[in-house]
């Protein structure tokens, strides 16, 4: 029971597979202080962190660039030069500075989508070295939360049996919204599905998780919303 326990935890929470990830990492402390099994997510979405964070920058120091893809950066000591292009595609002037900090998802780096001028050997065999896990989320929009019986509203659910196993509805605001997610080969597997297969896959586990026909997850289904990093080049 533990073995298959902290298998779902490793596939599910890191996204990863078992043979992968490192022992080390999972004995470590994660960081959250003294939050114990709690959570917190923003309500309005990490949007509003992003536009919370571009307002305290000064527009007198700090020019935000959005829609320019990072291509090649050539360094060499006091100088960088960056070429660009434009989200179309169209070649943009180059950037050029002292200094250049580079933050871009492992991924990427992973990737080699941003180009160092000369190379960087010791980076890119550290970054071969790390592993970067899939996801599938979707959120499901229905008319009525019928999930909700006999005043038990469950928020949060796990259910390994199923191919989109964990679900979880507004807490704070309560509405017809579960999300569904799956990490790493099982993620992996419903990304190599197109589109319609995977809202299927969805709405089956809906109905077994929740113990309703899938006929009624179907009557009372208004949209959905999913996103597929792996087919994101920026992801």
């Amino acid at each position: 029971v533990r073995r298959t326990m902290l298998r779902q935890f490793v596939e599910g929470f890191h996204a990863a597979h078992i043979d992968r990830i490192s022992a080390l990492s999972l004995a470590a402390p994660d960081g959250n202080g003294d939050s114990g099994d709690r959570q917190f997510r923003i309500a309005a979405g990490y949007g509003a962190m992003i536009e919370f964070l571009r307002g305290g920058l000064d527009p007198e120091l700090v020019d935000v660039r959005t829609g320019t893809v990072a291509q090649v950066l050539r360094w060499k000591a006091g100088s960088v030069i960056l070429d660009a292009t434009s989200a179309t595609g169209a070649e943009l002037e180059p950037f050029v500075a002292r200094a250049a900090v580079v933050a871009i998802p492992h991924a990427v780096l992973r990737g080699k989508l941003l180009r160092f001028d000369p190379p960087l050997p010791e980076k890119e065999k550290a970054a071969d070295r790390l592993e970067t896990g899939q996801v599938f989320k979707i959120t499901l929009r229905f008319r009525e939360s019928f999930w909700e019986k006999d005043g038990r509203r469950p928020n949060f659910v796990h259910a390994p049996n199923v191919e989109v196993p964990v679900w979880w509805t507004p807490l704070r605001a309560p509405a017809p919204l579960p999300t569904g997610w799956a990490g790493g080969p099982r993620a992996e597997w419903l990304l190599e599905l197109d589109d319609g297969e995977r809202v299927e896959r969805s709405l089956d586990s809906v109905a077994r998780v929740f113990g309703v026909s899938r006929h009624e997850v179907d009557d009372q289904l208004d949209s959905w919303l999913s996103y597929d990093w792996l087919a994101d080049p920026f992801s």
